[in-house]
């Protein structure tokens, strides 16, 4: 395996086990009379530490990763092996389910778990928030595949990525405005943390495009993302917010793994 894959594979590790503990910290770190985290349980504490390990073995690996002088999208993410685009694209239809499934807990509001305590205007907003990045995103995996025609692809345009960032920062101050209302933050930090990082990710791709992009600023926020979105999956009760977790975690490995499939050797440093 090249040095290079141990980011992806190491963030894909870290949430694995997250997700885990976060799974069995919601069913048994919290007091069922009360709703309240229990003081000094070890599923409360292992998760936060793991966590912050995880980002900073990331960022260890991420500086030892090769920057490239003239990384463009989508030509430093191209392949011409079609099952590499397989995790970007399982993603992006995830993440384009959990707008339909929002859409649906506009028209049946009891029929979605954990959707009943939501108005219709935050649906619409979270649809809105979860489908226009997945079909954006469509286009973007699409020109990362090289065919015998690629010489004669047509240019894409880069602007619709920055989509996918803005939606997601409504969708964050949506979703904050609605979980700051619970004391515990024991029960939601992941979930804040998995958009502002999903955020942060997406928008060092969209930089891409406009030649500005920076190598170990994506695969770091881009593999933390996957870390903490995996984390989120073990404890949100939201079914569409699971949908938008999971598709946001495999759409950013997916892209992860194709800069990384063309990552040049020229440098050891972190781009500033």
């Amino acid at each position: 395996m090249k040095k290079q894959f141990l980011l992806p594979v190491t963030a894909a590790a870290a949430g694995a086990v997250l997700f885990v503990l976060r799974l069995l910290q919601r069913k048994t770190a919290f007091e069922s009379a009360t709703g309240l985290a229990v003081k000094g349980h070890p599923l409360t504490i292992a998760p936060v530490i793991l966590l912050l390990a995880a980002g900073v073995v990331l960022f260890l690996l991420a500086r030892k990763l090769p920057r490239g002088t003239e990384d463009t999208f989508p030509a430093s993410f191209s392949t011409t092996d079609a099952g590499i685009l397989t995790l970007p694209v399982m993603g992006i239809l995830l993440m384009l389910l959990s707008g339909c499934v929002n859409v649906l807990s506009f028209v049946q509001p009891d029929l979605i778990p954990g959707s009943g305590m939501l108005s219709a205007t935050t649906h619409l907003l979270y649809a809105v928030t979860a489908a226009v990045p997945a079909l954006t995103l469509f286009p973007a995996v699409s020109a990362c595949r090289l065919r015998d025609d690629a010489a004669q692809r047509k240019p894409f345009d880069g602007t619709c990525l920055l989509a996918a960032p803005v939606c997601l920062v409504v969708r964050l101050v949506l979703s904050y405005r609605i979980y700051s209302i619970n004391p515990v933050l024991e029960t939601y930090y992941a979930e804040v943390l998995a958009l502002v990082l999903m955020t942060l990710a997406f928008y060092h791709l969209s930089s891409f495009s406009f030649s500005s992009g920076r190598s170990g600023r994506f695969a770091f926020y881009s593999s933390f993302a996957v870390v903490v979105s995996l984390s989120a999956l073990g404890g949100s009760e939201s079914f569409f917010d699971l949908l938008l977790y999971a598709g946001g975690a495999l759409t950013l490995l997916g892209f992860l793994l194709l800069y990384l499939q063309e990552s040049p050797a020229e440098s050891n440093d972190l781009s500033k």
